[in-house]
């Protein structure tokens, strides 16, 4: 579940690939990778160097290009782009301690590189990969390119309605036919032109990058590769063996044509080390080609669809993933927003409601003052003045009689710790909360004490009491030289049982 997750968040490798060499340009699908054609140039297009132009005219790639994509339609592809090793420079370069943000990468990278390339440094596109990381060691493989020269090799296709988003150096697109379960460090020698270019790989980790022009050996080339290739594997192997540690374990041939076999058998004769051609399952491997069949490995071998490294001048962005990550997000706040819609629907609601209640409530008052004022008139006639002062001395003195005061120090002797007095008792003219349905009177008391924690006993009584509700303590005086006593003031509901 998680793989298929995954591999449908990934985005999907270039509608084509192709690889441009200097008497070819060859070209596969990426989704079809037996769909594969060659087309060759009636004369050489292009020179590989990293400082100098590399293709004096593209019109024969651009002819080429026509032929390739006559069935293509009116779509914009995306597309991959293998392009020769002696374009660019591959540097290997090891670091104690390597940036986490991305532009001081690339500053540092640059700093390195400044002195190493033949062409402005912070003009060229840079990219990167890191091979291995380890505790006080980090390596990078770093590939720069002039960026007039790679505009060279894009303007080609852009110019014919393709996307350029993955562009890299033949031999690295390669690797993927380099690799194997077995342990060892594997060499590869692989020609294009007199460019010769040879790797070392260890489980696809690049060791050793040379990539030499030899067309001051030209001489030489003509008397067999071997004399020319032989003292340059020779000066690898022990590479190998003196700074890697390691003896090379296989050789792997590329571009060699019908001398393959002679060249590889030298090697066995002389090094000691099996030799076999560059192969793919797509398709044998050559010079125009090699690249490109790397990349169709790479791309439906179900690795990550992004290459190791990308020297495009406007690369793939990881489109997919974003697109989901703002589908999701879109749909979370959707969802959200139907729910705060929802929450405040039923607001309204419930304010309507309250709306409709307070109006019935203020049509009851309304009511009630009414008959209020009605009875206020009547009682406010001349004639009616004696009755109305009679009732209230009356109501005044039942609510006084009402209470029997022996009862009531009756019932604070229940509650009376023995340590404290009562010194005054009074029923103020403010009646009770009665909340609780029972009938209750507040109690105004002054009482004193000897010890502080007199009053909490107090309070503690009073709560076990039924005849007592809630009690509050207004005000406290500790004692003093002339009254030895701590006096509080204390207010209690009182409810007395007649």
């Amino acid at each position: 579940m998680i793989g298929k997750l995954q591999r449908w968040l990934s985005d999907p490798p270039p509608d084509r690939v192709f690889e441009i060499a200097e008497y070819s340009l060859a070209e596969a699908a990426s989704r079809n990778p037996s769909d594969q054609h060659n087309e060759s140039l009636e004369e050489r297009g292009l020179t590989a160097s990293p400082s100098l132009p590399n293709i004096p005219t593209a019109e024969p790639y651009r002819k080429a290009l026509a032929r390739l994509a006559a069935g293509d339609g009116a779509k914009r592809m995306t597309t991959a782009l293998v392009i020769p090793d002696y374009a660019v420079r591959m540097t290997i370069l090891d670091f104690e301690e390597f940036p986490v943000g991305e532009p001081e990468r690339e500053a540092l990278l640059r700093f390195r590189l400044r002195k190493s390339v033949p062409f402005p440094i912070d003009e060229a596109q840079l990219s990167y990969s890191v091979q291995m990381e380890e505790k006080g060691r980090i390596e990078i493989l770093a590939v720069t390119v002039a960026r007039p020269i790679l505009e060279e090799y894009e303007t080609i296709f852009t110019d014919a309605g393709y996307r350029v988003g993955v562009v890299i150096p033949s031999s690295l697109a390669a690797l993927p036919l380099c690799a194997t379960s077995e342990k060892g460090t594997t060499l590869l020698a692989k020609v294009a032109g007199p460019i010769l270019t040879v790797l070392l790989t260890d489980q696809g980790r690049v060791r050793l990058v040379r990539c030499l022009d030899l067309t001051s050996d030209e001489h030489e080339k003509q008397q067999g590769w071997d004399k020319t290739v032989a003292p340059l594997v020779q000066q690898t192997i022990a590479f190998a063996e003196d700074q890697l540690g390691q003896k090379v374990s296989r050789a792997l041939l590329c571009g060699f044509a019908e001398e393959t076999a002679r060249l590889g058998a030298q090697m066995e004769r002389e090094f000691g080390i099996p030799f076999s051609p560059l192969v793919s399952k797509f398709g044998n491997a050559s010079t125009g080609n090699a690249g490109m069949l790397g990349l169709l490995e790479h791309f439906t071998g179900g690795a990550a669809q992004r290459a190791p490294i990308n020297s495009a001048l406007q690369p793939f962005r990881h489109e997919r993933a974003q697109t989901a990550t703002l589908a999701l997000a879109g749909s979370l706040l959707l969802c959200s927003l139907f729910v705060l819609t929802g929450l405040i629907l039923h607001s309204h609601g419930q304010a309507a409601d309250l709306r409709r209640q307070i109006d019935v409530q203020q049509g009851v008052l309304q009511r009630v003052q009414r008959e209020q004022g009605q009875f206020s008139s009547v009682l406010s006639k001349p004639e009616n003045a004696d009755i109305f002062t009679k009732s209230v001395f009356l109501n005044e003195l039942i609510a006084r009689r009402g209470l029997s005061w022996t009862r009531v120090f009756k019932d604070m002797e229940t509650v009376m710790p023995a340590n404290m007095r009562l010194l005054g008792i009074r029923l103020p003219q403010v009646g009770a909360d009665d909340s609780d349905g029972i009938n209750r009177v507040q109690l105004d008391m002054f009482v004193g004490a000897t010890q502080p924690d007199a009053v909490i006993s107090l309070f503690k009584n009073l709560a076990k009491s039924s005849l007592f509700g809630s009690a509050s303590m207004l005000n406290q005086s500790p004692p003093t030289q002339n009254d030895p006593l701590y006096k509080y003031r204390v207010t209690v509901a009182y409810a007395q049982k007649l």
